[in-house]
């Protein structure tokens, strides 16, 4: 039962960080766990996006309304 709970539990976790170290079209196109090629510089680009957004600017979010 507890094999079955920790299964559940981190097999999301590990799916995120190998995501995380992939490229675009590696996510399309391995679905496997660990990426083929390790892409670190995905965090420091923040995820292109159609906006001006950053992601320090989502961060901030909550504190700029007080």
């Amino acid at each position: 039962m507890l094999i079955a709970i920790l299964a559940v539990v981190l097999y999301p976790l590990i799916w995120m960080i190998g995501t995380s170290v992939k490229s675009q079209e590696e996510i399309v196109n391995n679905i496997g766990l660990l990426p083929e090629k390790f892409t670190p510089g995905n965090f420091a680009q923040g995820g292109p996006t159609s906006t001006s957004a950053s992601a320090g600017s989502f961060s901030t979010a909550p504190w700029s309304a007080c």
